[in-house]
């Protein structure tokens, strides 16, 4: 889907039919259109969190990997058989620049909180072209 621009805005009804011809205009393509409206049943649907190494596809209704999460993944995958401490682990990925998902820097309880989510995503990370690389890398 490279090469294509999407923009989500929120548009008061009473403007939309100007904002629509404006972008028409401009090139842009109406694609779509969602409506929302307060819950009448009151139902609480506990929405569940995307898990750690994936973000929502542009499509709405799958998950994709997200490359910089699924990389921090793949780094304390390879630290881990280091035998590196989670201490050890935080201190590198926040040298790196890696960011908790709150924009924060890592901390051991925030790699600990990973554990869960490296199991599931290891059978993708020992699969990857440079994980033999990084292996041996590991074991020096």
């Amino acid at each position: 889907m490279s090469g294509v621009e999407r923009v989500r805005e929120s548009v008061a009804p009473d403007a939309a039919q100007e904002i629509i011809r404006n972008r028409m205009e401009a090139g842009w393509r109406l694609v779509g259109l969602e409506w929302e409206r307060d819950r009448a049943d009151g139902d609480d649907r506990r929405l569940e969190p995307v898990p750690y190494g994936f973000r929502v596809a542009p499509d709405c209704r799958h998950l994709e990997a997200d490359p910089d999460e699924f990389e921090v993944l793949t780094l304390v995958a390879q630290m881990i058989v280091q035998e590196s401490s989670l201490p050890q682990i935080a201190d590198a990925l926040n040298r790196k620049a890696h960011r908790m998902r709150s924009g924060k820097d890592w901390t051991p309880a925030g790699v600990f909180e990973l554990m869960p989510r490296l199991v599931d995503s290891s059978p993708r990370i020992f699969s990857t072209a440079d994980w033999p690389m990084r292996r041996v890398m590991a074991n020096r």
